[in-house]
């Protein structure tokens, strides 16, 4: 098979097996590959550019999809099996990771920090809604530890912005607590935040 290339612009060249183009390339795949002009290639070297365009639109997909906003490493690899095979998904990630543009741990503290301070949602919740997101439990766990948020005053903050008035009686004290475990709190922060206005 006779590869012919052609420059289109700086460093970019394509390429022609037989006649059919097969693809624009940079010159560090052609050194890469030991492709040189008019010359005779087997079969085998159609399938390493066909490889290397497949490669180069997932990292395309990739990056659309983290411009549109950041994933885990998992969202993300759900995502590309979409388009593409996934070992070819699973060598776009590995690659990302490597220069530290997919990294679960930066990921699931900005989330972590969002939910928190911004949504805020208790530690429990917190864990249970980056794991969702496809991140380990164990990193959920230690980024939302490592926030060192006070749990107990975000609680007596909440209740003295909107529900002061459920501290009435038990009955609403008791929907209250309720309420504050749905949001991810836990009893014995609650317990004393509580304590904190009615004592």
């Amino acid at each position: 098979m006779l590869i012919t290339i052609k420059k289109v612009k700086e460093k970019y060249y394509r390429v022609f097996a037989d006649g059919k183009e097969i693809g624009i390339f940079h010159e560090k795949t052609l050194n890469k590959l030991k492709i040189e002009n008019n010359k005779e290639y087997g079969e085998e070297y159609i399938k390493k550019f066909e490889l290397i365009k497949k490669i180069k639109l997932a990292r395309k997909k990739a990056e659309d999809i983290l411009n549109y906003r950041d994933h885990s490493e998992k969202e993300l690899y759900k995502k590309l099996i979409k388009h593409t095979e996934k070992e070819i998904a699973k060598y776009v990630i590995k690659y990302m990771k490597k220069r530290g543009i997919v990294d679960d741990f930066k990921y699931a503290t900005n989330l972590a920090q969002k939910l928190i301070f911004k949504k805020n949602k208790g530690k429990n919740l917190a864990i249970l809604e980056i794991t969702k997101k496809g991140i380990d439990k164990d990193i959920a766990k230690k980024v939302v530890l490592n926030l060192n948020c006070d749990f107990v005053e975000q609680i007596k903050t909440l209740i003295s912005k909107k529900h002061k008035e459920k501290l009435k009686d038990y009955e609403s004290r008791k929907k209250l607590i309720s309420s504050l475990l749905r949001r991810g709190y836990c009893y014995g922060d609650i317990d004393t935040a509580i304590k904190f206005f009615i004592n």
